[in-house]
């Protein structure tokens, strides 16, 4: 290897590494979100049941 190709190789697999972290914290956000979705479905709900609750009474 040059010290060129080598340069290339070590900027290719940076390149490779920061596509990956990218696509990882992608990927983490995604699912911060679907919780954040799911615990606010599940607060709903429970505020309906009080509501219900109250009617009831």
């Amino acid at each position: 290897f040059t010290p060129d190709t080598r340069m290339l190789l070590s900027e290719a697999e940076e390149e490779a590494e920061e596509e990956e972290e990218a696509e990882e914290e992608e990927e983490e956000e995604e699912e911060e979100e679907e919780e954040e979705e799911e615990e606010e479905e599940e607060e709903e709900e429970e505020e309906e049941e009080e509501e219900e609750e109250e009617e009831e009474e």
